[in-house]
Parts: C-alpha cells; structure tokens; sequence
C-alpha cells in the first residue's frame, strides 16, 4: 500500500532537489517562500479533512437522536391517543353520576326540610323490615 501523498509533495515533486534557480523568474528563495505556503496550504487542507470528519460524527450522532425523538414523539401520540379516549370515558361516566346528584340535589333544593326517610314516613326501610322479621323469628 502507498503512501498518501501530500499537495506539497506532490508540488515538490515538480521541481527538482537542486538548489538550482527553477526558471529564469523564479530564484530559490522564491522556491523556498512557494514550498512553505504549500505546506500551509496543506496543513490547512489537512486541518479541514479532520473538521469535516469530526462534523461527519456530529451529523451522524444527532441524525440518530432526531430518529431516536421520532420514535419518542410517535409513542407519545400513542400516548395522547390512549389518555384521550380514556378522559372520554371518564367523562361521560362523570356525567352519569353528575345527572344522578343533580336529580337528587333538584329533589333537595324542593323539599329542603326533609331526608328521604322523611319523604317516606309511612313505608319503612328494608332495614328496618328485615330487623322486625328477624326480632319475631327469635321471640316467637
């Protein structure tokens, strides 16, 4: 396997080792003023490649959180979906119970001097029919 080559190397390799003028117009120091902003650019260039790998990472981290959320978000519209039709069925149950005790309170605000055994004076309870029957059963 070869080696990766680097801009510079390659740029270098265009001229040769002699310490020789490259052409007419350009002397060794420009040649040694070109190859160190070659190496710049390199350095820059290599310090991108890691910027891009590290930002790679981060895309690839937060698109797993974003499917990681979706899911979150799907369960909890299950969720709502589930609490919503059982706070319908809650309601309408409290609404059957909110009809009885306001049929029993309309009754009270009629009649608010009396209970329902005073409604009822000459009927007696259950309770108290099945005491008396008991009470004639043990003292017959």
């Amino acid at each position: 396997m070869s080696k990766p080559r680097t801009l510079s190397s390659i740029i270098a390799g265009f001229f040769g080792r002699s310490e020789k003028a490259i052409s007419e117009k350009l002397s060794s120091e420009e040649h040694a003023e070109f190859a160190a902003d070659v190496t710049d650019i390199d350095q820059n260039i290599e310090a991108q490649a890691t910027e891009n790998t590290r930002l790679t990472a981060e895309l690839e981290t937060a698109t797993a959180q974003i499917t990681t959320l979706e899911a979150s978000i799907a369960e909890k519209d299950t969720q709502i979906a589930t609490l919503s039709a059982e706070l319908s069925t809650a309601t309408s149950e409290r609404d059957t119970y909110k009809a009885h005790y306001e049929k029993a309170a309309d009754k009270g605000d009629k009649d608010p001097d009396q209970d329902h055994n005073s409604r009822n004076k000459g009927a007696k309870s259950s309770y108290n029919d099945n005491a008396v029957n008991v009470w004639h059963k043990t003292h017959k």
